[in-house]
């Protein structure tokens, strides 16, 4: 969220959509062993809000903010989650599985009825030289939503895209912005052969300042249905055909934490150039 602040105040876009909400919340959660499970109950007065801001310095108007349905959104989500915990900068390797379903309650007022049901998995497996301090990983993360009902505008599910030049893993690199609709797909893969291939070189001054290499993927798509493409009072970023990419990405880049990416994209024409903060090893 900073840093899209801070893009979009420079003269980028704003990636972010917003809404007035006014809420009431209830979570319970409890860990056992192995699992962690989450119970929200949830209130919200939800309106759209008419986004009039001028960058200050640049005298230049904000995009538009898309609107949303007004209505009163009543709610119970249940969260289930095993393995690894949320690390906010992602920092290593994850092994987790995380599912969600929200269930929207008519019954007790609510303006919507739907049941939204979302997946994510994280999964690392070492690969070459395992028995080192920073082995060599394979890392797999799928994203998958699905819906039963009609959904608001604002319960859309997205699958990420770069922040201007900035992409993170989990986010499709030759794409700007995220893919929109009411159901969603995606794989993102890399392996980190770390300074494996400098070292077969011989080029031991990049291996020692632990410059590597990393070969990555992305799949996935998004799926809205006429009729609600049609009712939106917008026009949504909608991936009606598989997005596929493939890249090599430079990491800690002269010795520091940046890694520089070069992406193709394999279903349309193009290479991108991205930047992004390499693994740390904790």
């Amino acid at each position: 969220a900073g840093l899209n602040s801070l893009v979009a105040l420079l003269g980028g876009g704003d990636y972010f959509d917003y809404l007035w909400s006014r809420r009431l919340r209830v979570e319970g959660r409890y860990a056992f062993p192995r699992v962690r499970l989450g119970l929200t109950v949830r209130h919200e007065e939800q309106e759209p809000v008419d986004r009039r801001q001028r960058r200050a310095w640049l005298g230049e108007a904000m995009r538009p903010n898309p609107p949303v349905e007004a209505g009163t959104l009543r709610s119970v989500t249940l969260a289930l989650a095993t393995g690894d915990g949320r690390r906010p900068l992602r920092t290593g390797p994850l092994n987790r599985l995380a599912l969600e379903v929200e269930h929207s309650l008519p019954g007790a007022g609510s303006t919507w009825a739907f049941t939204r049901f979302t997946a994510h998995l994280d999964g690392a497996v070492p690969t070459f030289y395992r028995r080192r301090l920073e082995p060599n990983t394979l890392e797999v993360r799928l994203i998958g939503t699905t819906f039963r009902g009609t959904l608001p505008p604002q319960r859309l599910a997205a699958l990420d895209g770069r922040l201007g030049a900035f992409a993170a893993f989990g986010a499709f690199r030759g794409r700007r912005g995220p893919y929109e609709g009411e159901q969603a797909l995606g794989l993102f893969w890399a392996h980190d052969f770390r300074t494996a291939p400098f070292e077969w070189l011989g080029l031991w001054p990049l291996a020692e300042r632990r410059m590597g290499l990393r070969l990555f993927g992305a799949h996935g798509r998004t799926w809205l249905a006429d009729a609600q493409r049609a009712a939106l009072p917008f026009s949504p970023a909608v991936a009606d055909a598989w997005h596929h990419e493939i890249g090599l990405a430079l990491t800690h880049l002269a010795g520091t934490p940046l890694r520089l990416d070069l992406t193709r994209r394999l279903d349309t024409p193009g290479w991108f150039v991205t930047v992004g903060l390499s693994r740390l090893p904790w």
